[in-house]
């Protein structure tokens, strides 16, 4: 068994040590590049695919001869370096961690790219009463449910000058348009439904749909890429968020808000 462990310390000692001259393709300034460089380099298509391999490999020199230069000019010691290149390891590291373990889970399916192109293309006519006070706006709701005119409570209580003179008019909305937790509340009515006092970082709101504008389907061929891009973006990050809240369960994680103050 000691010499099972002998011999692996050793392969792992010559590995972190350096490669053989056959896994070596170049070298600059004394730093090795290996074969496995030069394939990394090659997979990430920085050459068209129609270049050779000695292109390639000229490629990936001259931007390690760039590297070694920029590290001798003391850039790799500036702090403002340091900050980027820590802000590219985790960029790509969760880039990795999606890719390799959540391919599936960040690919939606035809039927999701359609139903999002529906919301984000929909529109509603929209008006609503915005009060800083819960209870307020909880008694304005129970009025308009009653039958109170909502374009005269509007009017006399709500504290959105644009809005409040026009009977809480907003005219044709899209969701994007909107602050995504108005949007959320707004776009859940049917049209005609008021809804029940809900807070957002403006203020207490109570809103009412006065009518609903379907998308047209007959975008979708065009902008079928472009939703599907941002619904990975969106899978993509809740993904990060649920394995950031696993892994904090076992990694020491502490938040020095304090040392913040003021920037929030």
């Amino acid at each position: 068994m000691r010499k099972v462990l002998t011999l692996a310390a050793g392969c792992v000692l010559l590995a972190m040590a350096g490669c053989g001259p056959r896994d070596r393709v170049a070298s600059v300034a004394g730093h090795d590049l290996t074969r496995e460089d030069f394939e990394a380099f090659a997979a990430e298509n920085l050459q068209p695919a129609a270049s050779s391999a000695r292109e390639r490999l000229d490629a990936l020199v001259n931007q390690e001869v760039a590297a070694e230069a920029a590290r001798r000019g003391g850039m790799g010691q500036d702090l403002s370096m340091i900050l980027k290149v820590r802000a590219f390891e985790r960029d790509f590291l969760a880039s990795e961690v999606l890719r390799t373990h959540f391919a599936k889970e960040i690919s939606p399916s035809e039927e999701a790219i359609h139903a999002a192109f529906m919301q984000m293309n929909e529109k509603r006519k929209l008006r609503h009463i915005l009060v800083k006070d819960g209870a307020q706006a909880q008694a304005i709701y129970q009025a308009v449910s009653r039958g109170a005119d909502f374009g005269q409570q509007a009017r006399q209580f709500s504290q959105d000058q644009g809005s409040g003179k026009a009977g809480g008019e907003l005219g044709w909305q899209s969701a994007a348009a909107l602050d995504p937790a108005f949007a959320e509340q707004a776009f859940s009515l049917k049209e005609g439904e008021i809804s029940k006092p809900f807070q957002t970082r403006f203020g207490w709101h109570v809103v009412q749909c006065l009518g609903v504008q379907h998308a047209d389907t007959a975008g979708l061929e065009s902008r079928g890429e472009q939703v599907k891009a941002l619904l990975q973006k969106s899978l993509a990050q809740d993904i990060l968020d649920k394995a950031a809240r696993e892994a904090m369960k076992k990694l020491p994680v502490a938040i020095i808000a304090e040392s913040l103050d003021g920037d929030f």
